[in-house]
């Protein structure tokens, strides 16, 4: 099997989640080749970086600025669709997503791409309604060029389930590397303990509400919490609040932060599902989380953290999360979570079985798809996937 992946949202958890499926796959016996194709954003990491994050994969990069991104995107998937050299093309993100759908419909390729919209455009808040119901409408045009999805949460099928008559659909949700994630030394339950978001400030991630619960928390519980915003964006969309921003960070630095907080506080308005809340558990951090989309699939409230609609919810939370035996009970449940349900063990082997059932693609023989006992010894545990075609199981 020949696999293409591309995507014009190279960083942040797009990036972090489509590169360890290219890796995946490319890895399986019976994979002759993946090919991991983007454009650039102004934060990704350098082409060396992409490429190590993706091997045994190969890299391409298709533009070589963020302005070039559609151009690049029309020519060369156009070029590769032309081709015929790929039994699969996964687009990941909603521009490449529609392009390459739209592309795949001129060259008949409709039945061998899937798409990725790692959380709907037509699902944010930060857009007008009119915007939303362009990016709707854009999203059910596309589908005249491949109907088949590959979702990273429940939450997202049942959106497109909802929203997009007629999509075909399976479940395969994001994982981490619980081998390299692996809990450090309790936070101290000493004052001020702290608090941290993961991710660029931006309307999406609502750092307005992050802002508000901070300074709740500094006016009526003075020195208990101290709150942090690791990455970069506008600093001044959390106003006057008392949040320091780490500017952009590497992924080592960032989980050296992340593993030192006491907990994640996750303000986001919708998500696919955040790699940041599963990093985090893997790490034995607990998270407090907006109840959204994306969100309250990794969190069982008052299990292995806790969910909140409202800033009184949210410090509510926050006080809980105070206790250190609450604390490390959530820590404990969000790690064994992240285990049963997304470790990377096995990850390309289900992937190619999505591939098998969304595509025309000749699925691999069962011989070529090893067992679970017989995946490489850094990964741990297995998840599982779920596929579904207008509601129904595949």
């Amino acid at each position: 099997m020949r696999i293409l992946h591309v995507t014009d949202a190279a960083s942040g958890g797009v990036l972090t989640s489509a590169t360890a499926l290219a890796a995946a796959e490319a890895a399986e016996p019976g994979v002759e080749s993946v090919l991991f194709a983007y454009t650039p954003r102004h934060d990704s990491p350098d082409h060396d970086e992409i490429s190590r994050l993706v091997a045994p994969a190969t890299a391409v990069r298709w533009a070589h600025s963020p302005r070039r991104a559609i151009p690049g995107l029309v020519s060369h998937i156009n070029r590769e669709m032309r081709s015929g050299g790929w039994d699969v093309t996964h687009l990941h993100s909603s521009r490449a997503g529609f392009l390459g759908r739209m592309l795949a419909k001129v060259h008949g390729l409709e039945t061998s791409v899937v798409y990725s919209p790692h959380c709907f455009s037509f699902t944010q808040a930060r857009f007008s309604q009119a915007a939303v119901a362009v990016f709707l409408g854009l999203e059910r045009l596309a589908l005249r060029g491949g109907s088949s999805l590959v979702l990273v949460s429940d939450s997202e099928a049942d959106i497109a389930r909802a929203k997009l008559p007629g999509v075909r659909a399976a479940v395969l949700p994001n994982t981490v590397d619980t081998d390299a994630l692996r809990p450090s030394a309790p936070t101290v339950d000493t004052a001020p303990l702290r608090i941290v978001h993961v991710g660029r400030v931006m309307p999406q991630k609502r750092p307005e509400l992050f802002a508000e619960i901070a300074k709740t928390m500094d006016r009526d519980h003075p020195g208990r919490f101290e709150f942090t915003w690791i990455g970069d964006g506008d600093r001044a969309l959390l106003g006057d609040a008392q949040v320091t921003v780490t500017g952009w960070l590497s992924p080592a630095e960032t989980r050296e932060r992340l593993s030192a907080a006491a907990g994640v506080l996750f303000t986001s308005a919708v998500e696919g599902m955040p790699m940041a809340i599963l990093e985090a558990s893997s790490l034995g951090v607990p998270t407090i989380g907006s109840d959204v989309d994306g969100v309250r699939d990794l969190i069982t409230s008052g299990e292995d953290g806790m969910l909140f609609d409202s800033v009184g919810g949210a410090v509510a939370a926050l006080l809980d999360l105070g206790d250190a035996e609450r604390r490390s009970r959530f820590a404990d449940a969000a790690r064994r979570r992240v285990l049963a349900a997304h470790s990377r063990k096995g990850l390309g082997a289900r992937a190619l079985a999505i591939y098998g059932e969304l595509t025309d693609a000749a699925p691999l023989s069962p011989e070529a798809v090893p067992s679970a006992p017989n995946q490489p010894k850094d990964e741990t545990a297995s998840q599982t996937v779920v596929a579904t075609e207008e509601g129904r199981s595949l």
